[in-house]
């Protein structure tokens, strides 16, 4: 469930921007972080400054923030972008425990790119984790009933 960065090559980007995507690709992410948050000041209504800078918090934990921020880009009339974007929403998601979000996201990526294998790799996997959650809760709901007759059963006593 990989992320990766959008290029910059095809606008004119400030040394900010283009030393923000030198640290993300160096692993330095609180220095992209604030790179990429000083490219947002500059240029508030670009959708591939938000797109880095959500992949950003998503690399340092903070998914939530991720989270608001691709959701921000999701509809972009880019297709690629958009594509990008709903598949990081499934990353997201998944890594808050919102497996049916992450699910829904990831077929919404391959709607747009029926040829993400990637997609089609991370619903196979969330649909296989949710049919794991659900038998072990099945497990747990047979031993407490278990445990609840067994329990019933010895507190008869005859006078």
């Amino acid at each position: 469930m990989g992320l990766g960065l959008l290029p910059t090559h095809s606008r004119a980007y400030s040394a900010k921007t283009h030393k923000a995507l030198s640290d993300y690709s160096a692993g330095k992410y609180d220095d992209a972080l604030k790179g990429f948050l000083d490219s947002q000041i500059e240029n508030p209504t670009d959708l591939t400054i938000k797109y880095n800078l959500a992949n950003t918090y998503y690399k340092l934990g903070q998914f939530a923030e991720s989270e608001s921020l691709f959701q921000s880009v999701a509809t972009s009339s880019d297709r690629d972008l958009a594509q990008k974007t709903q598949f990081n929403l499934g990353n997201t998601a998944y890594q808050q425990g919102k497996l049916m979000d992450s699910l829904k996201h990831y077929e919404s990526a391959l709607q747009i790119n029926p040829n993400d294998e990637k997609a089609k790799h991370n619903i196979e996997f969330v649909r296989n984790e949710m049919k794991r959650l659900l038998e072990e809760q099945k497990k747990r709901q047979q031993q407490q009933q278990g445990q609840n007759q067994k329990e019933g059963s010895s507190g008869d006593q005859s006078q």
